[in-house]
């Protein structure tokens, strides 16, 4: 009686272990949220949602450069990451592999001219055949029926004490895939600076306009003293 007692003791302190052992190794391996990883970097109030798809360059006037930032606290994974043109669709790699660059290491983005605009791009790891773009409609089809998934949720920073644009949150995982995707978006996390959703204008399309009412005011001025 006492040996099966014991044993009965001696599976169930096993069973304990295990929980917290399974318990334990899931705490560590929990990722952060993507709205985890916003209010902490940003704060809870200085973060919204938006439909924009495609950036425009606001650095200096001469080269238009932006700023892209791993966020530090998704900087773990391996998906190659880049810019493209959006009129070409022709990319630029910035991190072959976020894992083994600098956590938080800015690279440029451009230059470019003021009226091109950009978007991000994965390349997913585990399936080096697909690249998911910031623009839906470039996404290859997939799940049922198939159709463009979104891969890339863009946040606009309002506030905050870390001077940022937007941020661009990836998924890197297909609803095709062995592991279906979790839709958690926190997989390749980017921080964009000195970046907007509207182009901005051309020195010609400001200085004409501004030129010619100038000149109007001139003229009109000149009469004036004409007359007296």
């Amino acid at each position: 009686m006492k040996t099966k007692t014991k044993k009965i003791f001696s599976l169930s302190v096993l069973v304990i272990l295990c929980i917290a052992v399974f318990g334990l190794v899931g705490a560590v391996s929990a990722e952060d949220s993507i709205e985890d990883i916003l209010n902490t970097r940003y704060g809870s109030e200085c973060w919204q949602n938006t439909t924009v798809e495609t950036f425009y360059a606001t650095g200096t006037s001469s080269s238009y450069t932006a700023t892209a930032i791993v966020v530090d606290a998704q900087c773990g994974y391996t998906n190659p990451t880049g810019w493209y043109d959006a009129t070409t669709l022709v990319k630029s790699e910035l991190w072959h592999n976020p894992k083994d660059d600098i956590c938080g290491a800015a690279k440029p983005i451009g230059p470019l001219g003021a009226s091109k605009d950009f978007g991000l791009y994965i390349e997913p790891n585990e399936n080096v055949e697909s690249t998911y773009y910031t623009e839906t409609s470039l996404n290859p089809n997939e799940g049922t029926p198939p159709t463009p998934q979104l891969h890339a949720k863009v946040y606009q920073i309002t506030c905050g004490p870390i001077d940022a644009d937007y941020v661009v949150a990836f998924e890197d995982k297909s609803p095709d895939d062995d592991t279906p995707w979790d839709e958690d978006y926190n997989d390749v996390v980017i921080e964009l600076r000195d970046a907007s959703s509207e182009p901005i204008p051309e020195f010609a399309t400001i200085a004409i306009p501004a030129i010619a009412v100038l000149g109007l005011f001139l003229f009109s001025n000149k009469r004036k003293h004409k007359k007296e």
